[in-house]
């Protein structure tokens, strides 16, 4: 798997959120109307408002589809999680150590991909552009095709 294929799905969903958000502080809705559209609780509307980072990617769905936005960037993430997911123990291992990201946190994002939250996925998509830039992935891949080879030559 080449890194892009990591990089642009998550970067979709970050830059999907970002319009949707936009959208919303532009529209100016009013809470009785985002309590209706995302069928939730009124603290729960006064918390998103108080800190966007909370937003999760579901709500952020049902924004898009009522502000008839596309909400391809969110089915993104769920891309993004499967192929982060499907990648070989020690890149994955990797990934999630410079992404600051614990094992636990992350089997739970897989199950349902609407517990990431905003800075895990900034920093992922940080530590992903990181290694596109230093080809890390290649090293990675290099490093332990190396070392199976040194295994296979001692036995």
């Amino acid at each position: 798997m080449r890194i892009d294929q990591l990089i642009r799905p998550l970067e979709a969903y970050l830059n999907s959120r970002s319009a949707i958000l936009m959208v919303l502080e532009d529209r100016a809705l009013s809470v009785s109307e985002l309590i209706d559209i995302l069928r939730a609780n009124p603290s729960v509307v006064f918390q998103r408002r108080r800190n966007p980072a909370h937003w999760q990617p579901l709500e952020l769905e049902q924004l898009a589809l009522e502000f008839k936005l596309s909400t391809d960037g969110i089915v993104g993430l769920r891309v993004a999680t499967e192929r982060i997911n499907s990648l070989p123990p020690f890149i994955q291992t990797q990934l999630l150590k410079e992404s600051l990201l614990h094992r636990g946190p992350f089997r739970v994002r897989c199950h349902d991909y609407n517990y990431w939250k905003y800075a895990e996925l900034e920093q992922m998509a940080g530590t992903l552009r990181r290694w596109q830039n230093s080809r890390k992935l290649d090293t990675l891949l290099a490093d332990r095709r190396y070392t199976a080879a040194l295994v296979l030559q001692l036995n």
